[in-house]
């Protein structure tokens, strides 16, 4: 009876009335108020049968039932179309990333559906996920709050991310890594896929790596490519590269090979470096007038967060 019980609970959930409550709370409720639906939905011969943790177990892939960083369970309305909608998850296609990073990067959009941290964000999004254009690239939901974006590999992003900030210090690095791919530094520390594959530049208490430079043969070609554009989106350099850059190994698409070429390399673009910075360049293309349209502007740089706390500001 008791797995009838719970099957009945997945028609009722956007009846449940929580409010706040720790997991342990949740467990340890009376039977006649459990959840504060049961008197309702079931008498009391079939509360009796209901198993708690198969109760949280179900909140967790139930839809408008999130839980945050602290494992408190509440009811939230936030509507999951509006995150398919608004959210540009191309931008970390083929990354090992933390919804604390999308719910950074979205924050105007979070506190309008009232998604108060990133975890509870995964878990809008993990029970939502056949909204998704899957051909495009999977999204896979992890362990709450990761996400692997199409083809993402940790062991990846960790050694490009090295090469970038090669040499550089064990946290100094850990702390970029959240920075980036919005993982916590302890996390990051902790995971073994990312440390073991790093332990191969480790020496001393610095992380360091040798970064190849771009072939010769092609630096001239490619720099012509460069020059079109002062702004470029890393998805259409990394497409220029493959196609001017024949002589070039993959590893020779870093920073420090660009910055040899006057660009700076960033997650998600590169900028020419007769702009002192990014939000320098913005100013100087972007904001010199006085009022901007948004709408004509390209959709990825509306969704840059740095674009977004330049243009609030």
């Amino acid at each position: 009876m008791g797995v009838k019980t719970i099957a009945e609970i997945k028609g009722a959930v956007r009846q449940i009335n929580i409010g706040d409550m720790s997991i342990e709370d949740l467990e340890n409720l009376t039977p006649v108020d459990s959840v504060n639906f049961s008197k309702r939905n079931f008498s009391e011969e079939q509360i009796e049968d209901i198993n708690q943790r198969t109760v949280v177990n179900h909140l967790r892939n139930a839809k408008y039932i999130v839980f945050d960083r602290k494992n408190y369970v509440r009811y939230c309305e936030a509507n999951p179309k509006v995150i398919w909608e608004k959210i540009d998850f191309t931008q970390y296609r083929n990354l090992v990333i933390s919804t604390e990073l999308i719910y950074r990067d979205y924050a105007e959009l979070m506190e309008e559906l009232d998604i108060r941290d990133g975890y509870e964000l995964f878990y809008v999004i993990k029970s939502s996920i056949e909204n998704w254009n899957t051909s495009l690239f999977e999204i896979n939901c992890r362990r709450v709050p990761v996400i692997v974006m199409g083809d993402g590999s940790e062991e990846h992003q960790a050694v490009q991310l090295l090469k970038e900030l090669s040499p550089i210090d064990f946290q100094s690095y850990y702390e970029a890594y959240e920075e980036r791919f919005g993982v916590r530094k302890e996390s990051a520390q902790g995971n073994p896929t990312i440390s073991g594959i790093l332990a191969n530049y480790y020496t001393e208490g610095i992380y360091a790596i040798d970064v190849p430079s771009i072939d010769e043969r092609d630096v001239a070609a490619f720099k012509e490519v460069l020059e079109i554009k002062n702004f470029w989106f890393t998805d259409e350099l990394e497409r220029e590269f493959e196609k001017v850059c024949i002589h070039s190994s993959d590893d020779a698409f870093n920073s420090a090979a660009f910055k040899r070429l006057g660009y700076t390399l960033n997650m998600g673009y590169a900028y020419n470096d007769i702009y002192s910075s990014v939000v320098d360049y913005f100013d100087a293309e972007l904001f010199s007038s006085d009022i901007v349209d948004l709408n004509e502007l390209d959709r990825r740089l509306v969704n840059l967060s740095i674009f977004n706390f330049q243009a609030l500001g």
